[in-house]
Order: structure tokens, then sequence, then C-alpha cells
């Protein structure tokens, strides 16, 4: 049984490999003061340049803020405006104390106008008030191991929130993987209603200019200087970009553009192992019949064109009844020479229950039994 598994391991190797090459990346120069590209996917990071530089990071700031609220409130809410967010200046909507308006279409005015009293309403139809926000900001930013962000406030002004480009990745992977934050981040315009209704823009240029653009969110402050956190998609092939401190607010649009098409150029995605599709097969207490473990989502991985990829399966060594459907068993791994790029774990794809005395008894003799007179 033993070496059934490892021929099915081995099998799966073959099957995914290629030749050894060794990748030469074209060079990139970004002029930004930190920058960082990402795998959408697994996170793998692509390229960097100063990525754990700790910036002021101005309405980038907005994406922590969104995904708080709606990970603590419904989009039907109706928030009634106050006299703090009716002062919060800059960039805004102009909202008027007592106006009502809906938590949804608040969200689309943070997110594509940037709007600095839309954040403040926001944070308090979440919190008492915006100090308090500011703790569930930190929270959320230690839970997603954001070690070098700090957040004061859920708009970005005055330049106290502080981050990296490593830091923000993590924050706009996680935050993209939101049905409503992704709606929301890649809608280019749209009419809102309150009081009196507002027709809204996404200030993120690469929406109208870049094919494969998917969001999500522009910054800028005289401090700051233009900041970008930015996704886009072609095909299977999902990237995040982040740069900070641009040379100027244009060319932090172009320098996206060219962080996202050379990578287009330069690497590819590998489908591994694909959601329904049985991977391996383990051995099960007190049963004949392997159990069969497949991944809950397509799996796959970005990596250089002409690289090597190698998949290995580890299968758990200790397992016990009952076994539920989705229970994971062992892990699957991809590695390009000997950097592990990702890894996936493998799931029961049935269920096993308990085994009473006599059911395993039977086991026992049957088992004895083909080993003294094996088929």
């Amino acid at each position: 049984m033993i070496k059934k598994s490892i021929l099915t391991t081995l099998v799966f190797i073959i099957i995914t490999n290629t030749f050894f090459v060794v990748p030469t990346l074209a060079k990139l120069d970004v002029g930004a003061e930190s920058a960082i590209l990402v795998d959408g996917r697994t996170g793998r990071v692509l390229f960097s340049k100063k990525p754990n530089a700790q910036k002021s990071i101005a309405s980038v700031t907005k994406v922590m803020t969104a995904i708080l609220v709606i990970e603590n409130a419904s989009p039907e809410e109706v928030v009634t405006v106050d006299i703090s967010a009716e002062r919060t200046a800059e960039s805004e909507i102009y909202l008027e104390k007592n106006e009502k308006m809906t938590v949804e279409n608040l969200l689309y005015a943070l997110m594509l106008q940037s709007a600095n009293d839309a954040a403040v309403a926001l944070a308090k139809h979440i919190s008492p008030t915006v100090p308090d926000f500011a703790e569930l900001m930190n929270e959320k930013a230690k839970k997603l191991k954001m070690n070098d962000s700090i957040f004061y406030n859920p708009h970005g002004l005055g330049d106290t929130n502080i981050s990296t480009a490593s830091d923000l990745a993590k924050l706009g992977r996680y935050a993209l993987r939101n049905p409503i934050f992704s709606q929301i981040v890649k809608t280019k315009e749209i009419t809102i209603n309150g009081k009196r209704n507002r027709k809204v823009y996404n200030r993120n240029k690469l929406l109208w200019r870049y094919p494969y653009a998917i969001g999500i969110k522009t910054g800028y402050t005289k401090g700051a200087g233009s900041c970008l956190l930015s996704a886009a998609k072609k095909r299977d092939m999902s990237l995040i970009a982040v740069t900070l401190k641009a040379k100027d607010h244009e060319n932090t649009f172009t320098e996206a553009q060219e962080i996202f098409d050379w990578a287009y150029k330069n690497f590819r995605y590998h489908l591994i192992a694909q959601k329904g599709k049985v991977v391996s097969k383990v051995n099960i207490p007190f049963n004949f019949k392997k159990m069969s473990l497949g991944v809950g989502k397509d799996f796959g991985v970005i990596s250089s064109k002409g690289s090597n990829l190698k998949t290995k399966i580890n299968l758990s060594k200790s397992i016990e009844l009952p076994i539920k459907k989705g229970d994971t068993l062992g892990q699957l791994k991809v590695y390009e020479g000997k950097e592990l790029l990702a890894e996936e774990p493998l799931k029961a794809r049935s269920s096993a229950g308990e085994v009473g005395f006599f059911s395993k008894l039977t086991y026992w003799i049957k088992y004895l039994f083909k080993k003294v007179a094996p088929v």
C-alpha cells in the first residue's frame, strides 16, 4: 500500500515537471521609492523594491476602512451623517449633517471618489468614535500580519497612517477576496443617492486605461506623495502591485501598468490541481479501499517562463476515524527549484465513520488472510 502511495506521488511529480531551465528575467526599473508585485492567489513576491520601508499611505488607508465596514455592517443599513463627517474636508462628496445614506452608497463614495467625509460617517456607524474605529483597524492589521502598519484614522489625512508595500499587498489580497469589495473597486462610475443624487468617478485611472485592471485604491497627500495599490487579471494570472511615493501622480499609473506588463511578459500561470479531481489517495484505518483526496479550489501558481516546477505530496502519517468530507489529510506543495512557491491542503472527498468491534475483527481476519495467501 505504501509503495502504491509513493508511486502516485511520483507520477504526479513527473506529469507537472518540465526540463530544468534557469530563467532570466528582464530588468524592471521602478521610480517609486517603495514597490512590490505579488501573485494575487498565493502572495508570492515576484518583484520588490524596499518593500518593508514604512511610508505614509494617504487614502490607500481606505482599503482597510472599507473592508472593516463590509465585515461589520450590511450594505442596506442606513447611516445618519453627523457634524464631524460634514466638517471633514479636502476630498469629499459634501455630506450634510443628518443626511441619510446607505452603507453601500457611502462605500462607493469612499472607494471611487475617495471621500473623506464618507470615511468618517462609515467609521462612526461602526464605532462610537474615530479613535475606536482606528483600534479596529489596528486589530485587523495584526490579524493580517501587517506588522509594520499603524492606523490613526479612517481616511489618511495628516500623514499619520503608516504602512509598507509588503503590508498593503497583504491587505489588497485579503480585501479582493470579498465579492462586495471587489465589485465596488472595479466600478468606473456610479450615481449614489442621499439627500441629493451624486455621480462619483473612480480615481484609479488604470481602470480607464488598462484592459486588465480590476482595482483597487489611489492615494495622495503632499507628505505621502502619490501612492497606488492596484490589481490586474489577465486570463488566470492575478497580480497585485503597490507603489509608494512615486515621482509624480501621472507616473503612478504609468509605472503600475509597466509593472503588470513586465509580469505578463516574464511569468506564466500553471494550474497544478483542479477542484473536483482526485489528486492523491491515502490509506484509512480498517478499510482496504483508499480515501480519495482533492483540493477545495483550483490551485495554481505563477512562475517565470522556462522555469522548472516540482510537485510534492505529503500525506498525513496518523489518520484517525471518523473522517468528515473536507478534512485535511495531506498537503500539496509546489517548488521552483528549491523554493517553495505555494502549498494547498489535500482534503477528503468523502466521509468515513467510526468502525465497531466486529468490523475491526473482520478487517484483521481479511488482512491476515491476504498476508498469508496473497492473491
